[in-house]
């Protein structure tokens, strides 16, 4: 498996016959780098699917958590 991946590469297993693909935007960034935003989306199929807004928070400890999941659109 990948374990990072650019902005804007898509993913996909060379034995994934199913065809899935992963899309990550680039990272946006607040001013503070406290707060961040990504979309990411899989696309498995012609009738099958989704993509999300991430909003991550900075925690105290330094790591980032998922803060809140916006859905853009499933199918």
């Amino acid at each position: 498996m990948v374990n990072t991946l650019l902005p804007g590469v898509q993913w996909r297993d060379d034995k994934d016959y199913a065809g899935i693909v992963l899309s990550v935007s680039s990272v946006a960034f607040a001013p503070d780098t406290s707060q961040a935003l990504v979309y990411v989306a899989v696309h498995c199929g012609p009738i099958c699917g989704g993509a999300d807004i991430i909003f991550l928070r900075k925690a105290p400890s330094g790591r980032w958590e998922v803060a809140a999941t916006f859905p853009i659109w499933r199918s």
